[in-house]
């Protein structure tokens, strides 16, 4: 069995990275795939390198007008036709073997909707930026981080078409660049998340990147959007907590810092933590043992870190 896989591409602005892009998907050791490509009406030459493609397993689709990467990968997502879904950005390098070791996890982890693995982070030029050491395998492990980030970087994701199908999942507009963060809290609710423990991405930063303009240009809407989507994924797992309690974590536990700077307000966070366990019991969840741990992990990097006890 050798079960066709949709490979989701929107492209926009990107003649620098596209070529690698497309070849790594092209060249994968996999050869069933189709490769859904979404014009989101660039203004560069990225579409004229697109075009120079004579491989038959690439589908264009094009935008009426520039409409922006939720509502591009959403159009992807309804053209597929693929039994599994790979996301894939049209910076990224997909490793020659990525979506045949995806393929073969989820043929025989029929109990995992979801996969990813390691990514090796990289520069404009290709330089390493660092490398995953490791990768979460415990599918409820998974389920609480997404309760306060995101753990996934969409180019290694490979899900299964009945998750999209059954639950009706969809990228939402503006989110400031996290779109993908919403998307897979949304998934875990309703998902079982694995990992591969190993390398099967090169994720790019660089400062043209959409994202760098996002974090750079609307850093405060998006540092909102962030806590945000921290409290909806709370809810939307039963945690109920006041406003003060919420506003706390939201600071201690945003994107771009994760320290407590004073004793009490670890001390004030372990209350918290203490009602989320308590909350957990109550409500039977099926992460009781993974939340603690986790929490109890948070407890001791923010002790580390605090200035108070050093």
């Amino acid at each position: 069995m050798n079960p066709k896989v949709s490979v989701i591409m929107p492209v926009y602005n990107a003649e620098h990275y596209i070529k690698t892009a497309i070849d790594s998907i092209l060249e994968q050791s996999y050869k069933n795939i189709e490769l859904i490509i979404i014009n989101d009406c660039p203004t560069d030459s990225t579409m004229r390198i697109v075009r120079t493609y004579k491989d038959d397993r690439i589908y264009v689709i094009n935008n009426p007008q520039n409409k922006g990467i939720a509502y591009s990968r959403n159009a992807g997502l309804d053209y597929a036709t693929g039994k599994y879904i790979a996301i894939m950005d049209d910076d990224d390098i997909s490793l020659p073997g990525r979506i045949e070791k995806q393929v073969k996890f989820l043929e025989e982890r029929e109990d995992i909707d979801i996969v990813g693995g390691k990514v090796q982070a990289i520069d404009e030029n290709d330089n390493i930026i660092n490398t995953d050491k490791i990768v979460f395998n415990n599918p409820l492990y998974i389920k609480v981080n997404f309760l306060f980030r995101c753990i996934y970087h969409n180019s290694e994701v490979m899900l299964r078409r009945k998750v999209i199908d059954n639950y009706g999942m969809r990228y939402q507009e503006k989110c400031y660049g996290m779109e993908d963060f919403l998307f897979w809290i949304e998934c875990s609710k309703v998902a079982t998340m694995s990992n591969i423990d190993e390398l099967l991405l090169k994720h790019r930063y660089y400062n043209g990147s959409e994202t760098s303009r996002v974090k750079r240009d609307e850093k405060g809407k998006r540092k909102e959007h962030f806590a945000y989507l921290q409290r909806l994924s709370l809810g939307k797992s039963g945690f109920t907590l006041t406003d003060e309690e919420l506003e706390l974590l939201n600071r201690l536990m945003n994107e771009e810092n994760n320290y407590a700077a004073h004793m009490q307000e670890i001390k004030s966070a372990l209350n918290i933590f203490k009602k989320m366990i308590h909350q957990s019991k109550e409500l039977s969840m099926d992460f009781q043992t993974e939340l603690d741990i986790y929490l109890r992990q948070q407890l001791m990097r923010w002790i580390r870190r605090c200035v108070d006890i050093w």
